[in-house]
């Protein structure tokens, strides 16, 4: 397993990527279980043109390519998230037409400087639902506690300013004892993210509602996504999952396999 591949502790600066991927080796805050390396500029490891252009994905329109990603350590493993979505107009199908949804074996890996990844989209809810069943059976709940604990909540929640004073636009997505992953590299308070920095808020453009893996309601073609009104925020598009809309983008995760 990849993380046989990385020197594990109790802290911090004991969690090193020694496989040798784009970026700092060493967490600047968290740990191995959920951790922060920091950004990786595109020109170290890929355009969002790139990707696009090597899975292929040609539907929506191409935005933020040169954004960057941002680099975390994740239950062991080492990820990469599009700092911002690289395309919009997209509809979640042609995503998951190209199998870039769950990373199941058979699905898209991508290749870049001889290291191989995975491309999946974030998990928006937690481990104990099937992103392929609805999220809630008794109340076709996608609000609230199903977000607790999702990746989503672990990592871009944690790197944002209102991790700070927990002042979520949607506190019940969140749980109580959620962290704060602290860095420097963004334009919020103390020098952590804001909406702006990482698109999750329509109110600085397009594709600031990022598609998850899940199905949200029990409406067979629902799917759910997160941001888009704020780093919290979590909705579901029961228009099915071809509906396409500039509010809607892809935010691919890129998961290093070996």
């Amino acid at each position: 397993m990849l993380a046989d591949r990385v020197r594990m502790g109790s802290g911090k600066s004991e969690f090193i990527d020694i496989w040798g991927t784009p970026g700092s080796a060493k967490l600047i805050a968290g740990d191995g279980e959920v951790g922060f390396f920091g950004e990786v500029p595109a020109s170290e490891f890929i355009t969002g043109v790139s990707l696009a252009s090597q899975i292929p994905i040609y539907s929506g329109t191409s935005a933020n390519s040169t954004a960057g990603w941002l680099k975390f350590a994740y239950k062991g493993e080492i990820l990469f998230v599009a700092k911002k979505p690289i395309r919009y107009s997209i509809p979640w199908t042609a995503i998951s037409n190209v199998k870039c949804v769950y990373g199941d074996s058979g699905d898209k890996t991508v290749t870049i400087d001889d290291k191989t990844y995975k491309v999946t989209l974030m998990r928006g809810a937690n481990d104990k639902f099937d992103p392929k069943q609805y999220l809630n059976e008794q109340t076709d709940g996608y609000r609230g506690e199903p977000n607790h604990g999702s990746e989503w909540n672990r990592l871009m929640c944690q790197i944002h300013e209102q991790a700070l004073d927990k002042s979520w636009n949607s506190p019940s997505n969140v749980e109580t004892d959620i962290g704060i992953l602290e860095h420097s590299l963004g334009s919020g308070s103390q020098g952590m993210y804001n909406d702006n920095d990482l698109l999750t808020h329509y109110n600085h453009g397009h594709g600031s509602f990022s598609w998850c893996q899940e199905r949200s309601m029990r409406v067979e073609f629902s799917r759910l996504s997160r941001g888009g009104e704020g780093v919290s925020y979590t909705s579901s598009c029961g228009s099915g999952s071809d509906y396409t809309h500039p509010s809607y983008g892809w935010r691919p995760v890129l998961r290093l396999i070996g």
